[in-house]
C-alpha cells in the first residue's frame, strides 16, 4: 500500500518479466549453484582485487593495469584455496540469522506487540506533538532519528521485562554461528549443495507464485488453499534440487586397473 501510494506504477518494474527472471535465475542455483559456488566465489573476489589494486597504481603512480592484474590474482587465488572457510562463515550467518529469528519470534516478538499497544495507548513511549511542515531532508532525518528513539526505548522496555535477553541473544547467535562454521568447514560439499537448493527453492517458487497468479489463477488458488500442495510442491523442488547438486558435484570414481597379462 505503502509503495502503491507513493510511487508511480509506471516506475515499477513489470511483475512478469520480474517473476520470469526470478524463476530461471532460481533454476540456475538449484541445479548449478553448488558446481558454480567456487568459480563465482573467485571470480567476486577477482573483482574486488582488481578494483583495489587498480586505486593503489593510481594514488601510487604505478602501471593500473599492472596493479590490478595483480590485485585480482592475489584476491582470486586467496579465494580459492579458503573457499571451504567462506562456505563455513556463510553457513554460519545463515544459521545465526535463522536461530536468533527463531528465538526473536518466541521470546521478543511477544514483547514487541505490547509495547505497540501500550504506546498506541499512550501509556509509554509519548513522542512530543510537531505540527511544522518539514522538507524531504529533514523528513527523512526525522524518520531516521524516530525509528532509532524506538528502538532503543524498545530494547529498553525488553531488558525490563526479560534481563537475560542481551546474554540469550548473544548466546544463540553464537552458537549458531559456530555450528554453521564448523559444518562448511567440515563439509563443504553438502553445506553448498544444501544452500544452493534452498536459495535456488526459494527463488523457484516466488516466481511461481507470480506467474501463476497470472497465467494459472486456479491452480495457484489451488495450491495455496491446500497448505500440502504447497509443502509438497516446495519439497519436491527442493529435494530435487539436492539430489541433481549431489549428482553433479559427485567425484568420478577412480579408473579400475587393467590386470596385467
Amino acid at each position: 500500500m505503502l509503495v502503491a501510494n507513493h510511487v508511480p506504477p509506471e516506475s515499477l518494474p513489470p511483475a512478469l518479466p520480474v517473476a520470469v527472471g526470478v524463476f530461471v535465475l532460481g533454476v540456475g542455483f538449484a541445479v548449478l549453484g553448488a558446481r558454480l559456488a567456487r568459480p563465482v566465489v573467485v571470480i567476486l573476489f577477482a573483482i574486488v582485487g582488481s578494483l583495489i589494486g587498480a586505486r593503489i597504481g593510481y594514488d601510487y603512480q604505478h602501471p593500473v593495469p599492472l596493479t590490478a592484474v595483480l590485485g585480482a590474482t592475489a584476491l582470486g587465488s586467496l579465494a580459492f584455496v579458503t573457499f571451504r572457510l567462506w562456505v563455513g562463515v556463510l553457513a554460519g550467518l545463515v544459521l545465526s540469522s535463522i536461530a536468533l529469528g527463531a528465538f526473536g519470534s518466541r521470546n521478543i516478538w511477544p514483547h514487541l506487540l505490547e509495547y505497540d499497544r501500550q504506546v498506541a495507548a499512550g501509556v509509554i513511549g509519548a513522542v512530543p506533538a510537531d505540527f511544522s511542515i518539514p522538507d524531504a531532508g529533514q523528513a527523512a532525518s526525522r524518520g531516521c532519528e524516530r525509528m532509532q528513539a524506538y528502538a532503543s526505548d524498545f530494547w529498553e522496555y525488553l531488558r525490563q521485562r526479560d534481563a537475560d535477553v542481551e546474554r540469550n541473544v548473544g548466546m544463540v547467535g553464537i552458537a549458531a554461528g559456530i555450528c554453521g562454521l564448523m559444518l562448511g568447514l567440515l563439509a563443504v560439499r553438502f553445506t553448498v549443495v544444501v544452500f544452493s537448493a534452498l536459495v535456488g527453492t526459494s527463488l523457484v517458487t516466488t516466481g511461481l507464485t507470480v506467474l501463476g497468479t497470472t497465467w494459472a489463477p486456479n491452480v495457484h488458488q489451488a495450491v495455496t488453499a491446500d497448505p500440502r500442495i504447497a509443502l509438497a510442491v516446495v519439497g519436491g523442488v527442493f529435494l530435487g534440487s539436492v539430489v541433481i547438486q549431489t549428482l553433479l558435484t559427485r567425484k568420478p570414481a577412480p579408473p579400475t586397473p587393467t590386470p596385467a597379462g
